[in-house]
């Protein structure tokens, strides 16, 4: 009975630890999306910023109050 609670537990810390190792293929489109969104920041192109911006997120603030919201966080840096 031993043996198998072992084994049991061995078995499960196995399947536990290979499925945290399994990268997800969307991360590097994230990773390079994010990097054009801050670099877009950076050279201070905002309408190219807002544009990464899930479109969803516009019934909450407005384009255009983005857009003066990024403006001030630049003038502010």
């Amino acid at each position: 009975m031993k043996t198998k609670s072992l084994l049991f537990l061995f078995v499960l810390l196995s399947f536990v630890s290979f499925a945290q190792t399994k990268t997800n293929p969307d991360d590097a489109a994230i990773k390079k999306s994010l990097t054009y969104f801050v670099n877009s920041i950076k050279t201070k192109q905002i309408d190219h910023a807002v544009s990464c911006i899930y479109p969803k997120f516009f019934t909450i603030v407005s384009k255009e109050q983005m857009t003066q919201i990024l403006n001030m966080t630049i003038i502010l840096s």
